[in-house]
């Protein structure tokens, strides 16, 4: 549904307020409408066969033969709405055609071009779409402006992964409209468009998959650990293809990023280690007999081939002794079955992103739970040994912050051209001037931007704040305690997702995420994923797409700005 006159604000406001209508006996089911089913038209030298996507009643697969080499281009039409599928590879007489992008419930009329003959097809050729999938969690949207036309991809995962399909991609366009998604049996998490098109997703938690934008799985890697568990988990649902790659690592978490320059994939695993001599945290009695002894999960970045071969990986364990940085999280203790057995340990750093800059020989880490974005030498050079640590922003680090606040158990950070850092802050454990819960600020959740200047000496360094957006509601400020991302998406927009935010009249998480225009704080797209019932939604990213068709030739290898 598409609102264009209540502010972002007011949608989660009223989300939040519980309220509901209808009669007792609730609304009547709706009719389900299944898409156009397969049809092939013939003429003046062309057959074009037209039938629905193999996995989404929003996608369909055009196949067109011509006695003639031909470069055909497709373009759908209906109700004002209008989507191009862009001639593609040279010409040739057989040519299959994937039209995503379009919205549900709607008959388009579909027209051939490239040649005289295939335009001799107008007016025979349409393709209806169905409604959308029962499970797929509903998505309210507000338009109050102009955002950046294309879609905005994210996840949504469910509270309850035992349903058919805890996995969930959405996309929505300009207009606030649903027109793509994809469902998988595991949750999704990370999840971005490759230079060809295809998306790369986290899976599980534990692999990484390639998917089509039909949705056909393309390429799938899993952990030795993974396969050593089952190919299936404990819901009965799998975990990895049949002919899934296998990574020799614990996990694959958090991060899967964008191709490296030589093809490779960057992405976090983790290890456990048990260091002696900490100060006793003052925990509650817990697992450890002596307090000063802890096991320490730190997270490993790595570097492996399309083939699953780890060819360089830091491990945050040896750039930093727990030690001396303890982090936030000393007295919040996990397991991990999969990776660990039933091992206890201490979550201390969290990486949430990592991100290579070859030109400086540097890794960017966010970890979480150190409230650090973290710089460290990427390879051995002249200057230092490989993981060394060359620099930390976040409170109490490297970094006098001279205006603005700190960020607090942050996520994806992100380096914009002008050398700024811009990253969503969660805010969880933000420090307050009270020890009174009844007198302290109701914590709060935003994007935020800082300026570093490293010119000096290390003594010197300083950060400030240059930008922050939040959005407050006559019920407080929009607060996720975890999850969360903040990326720019050109023309001066930032695309900002608050992952996971309380519905306190049912105690269930939502998902916000909201396009704004930097200059003016203005929010132009807004998009919710409510709570239904018992079942909570999260999110835990969400991008911006262009195009669903880019082109190799537009897209930067290595896009990243410099460091600052």
């Amino acid at each position: 549904m598409t609102l264009r006159r209540a502010s972002a604000a007011l949608l989660l406001l009223a989300a939040l307020s519980g309220c509901t209508g209808g009669d007792d006996d609730g609304p009547a089911a709706p009719e389900v409408i299944a898409p156009s089913a397969p049809v092939t038209v013939d003429g003046n030298g062309v057959t074009v066969t037209v039938e629905p996507g193999p996995n989404s009643v929003l996608t369909a697969v055009v196949q067109v033969t011509t006695d003639e080499l031909s470069r055909p281009r497709l373009v759908a039409t209906a109700d004002g709405h209008r989507v191009v599928v862009p001639a593609r590879g040279r010409p040739a007489r057989d040519h299959t055609m994937a039209l995503v992008g379009l919205r549900a419930e709607t008959t388009y009329d579909l027209r051939l071009r490239g040649d005289g003959a295939l335009a001799g097809l107008d007016g025979e050729l349409a393709f209806s779409t169905g409604s959308l999938p029962a499970d797929l969690p509903r998505v309210e949207t507000q338009v109050d402006g102009d955002p950046r036309p294309g879609v905005t991809l994210f996840n949504a995962t469910p509270s309850d992964l035992s349903v058919e399909h805890p996995g969930n991609l959405i996309g929505v366009d300009e207009e606030g409209e649903v027109v793509w998604y994809h469902q998988d049996e595991q949750l999704i998490s990370d999840a971005r468009q490759l230079p060809g098109g295809d998306l790369l997703y986290n899976f599980g938690n534990i692999g990484a998959r390639e998917v089509d934008v039909l949705g056909e799985v393309v390429h799938d890697w899993t952990t030795s650990t993974r396969v050593r568990a089952g190919q299936h988990d404990r819901f009965g649902h799998e975990t990895y293809a049949a002919d899934a790659i296998v990574i020799d690592t614990p996990r694959l978490q958090h991060e899967v990023a964008f191709p490296l320059p030589n093809g490779n994939f960057l992405a976090l695993s983790q290890e456990v280690r048990t260091y002696r001599g900490f100060e006793d945290p003052g925990c509650p009695p817990g697992p450890f007999e002596d307090p000063t002894v802890r096991p320490q999960r730190g997270d490993v970045v790595i570097e492996y081939t399309p083939d699953g071969e780890v060819v360089h990986q830091l491990s945050l364990l040896d750039a930093i002794d727990p030690r001396d940085q303890p982090g936030s999280q000393q007295c919040n203790l996990k397991t991990d079955a999969i990776a660990t057995g039933d091992q206890v340990f201490v979550d201390w750093s969290h990486g949430n992103s990592a991100t290579l800059f070859e030109a400086e020989n540097t890794v960017l880490v966010s970890a979480r739970n150190l409230s650090s974005v973290m710089a460290l030498r990427w390879e051995a050079d002249e200057h230092g040994p490989a993981g060394e640590v060359l620099w930390q922003l976040g409170p109490g680090l490297d970094f006098e912050l001279t205006e603005g606040e700190w960020f607090y158990r942050q996520h994806a950070p992100e380096v914009q051209p002008d050398g700024t850092i811009l990253l969503y802050d969660n805010g969880s454990q933000r420090p307050v001037d009270t020890d009174d819960k009844a007198e302290a600020p109701a914590p709060y959740s935003r994007a935020v931007a800082y300026e570093l200047d490293r010119s000096g000496p290390r003594s010197t360094w300083t950060a400030r704040q240059v930008w922050e957006h939040r959005i407050d509601t006559p019920a407080g400020p929009v607060y996720a305690d975890f999850l969360g991302d903040a990326d720019s998406i050109g023309g001066g927009h930032v695309l900002i997702t608050h992952g996971a935010v309380i519905d306190e009249a049912v105690n269930r998480n939502t998902a916000l995420i909201v396009e704004v225009d930097r200059a003016t704080d203005e929010i132009l797209l807004s998009i919710r994923v409510p709570s239904d019932g018992d079942l909570g939604w999260q999110t835990y990213r969400a991008e911006h797409l262009d195009s669903w068709y880019p082109r190799v030739a537009d897209q930067p290898l290595a896009g990243d700005p410099p460091l600052p």
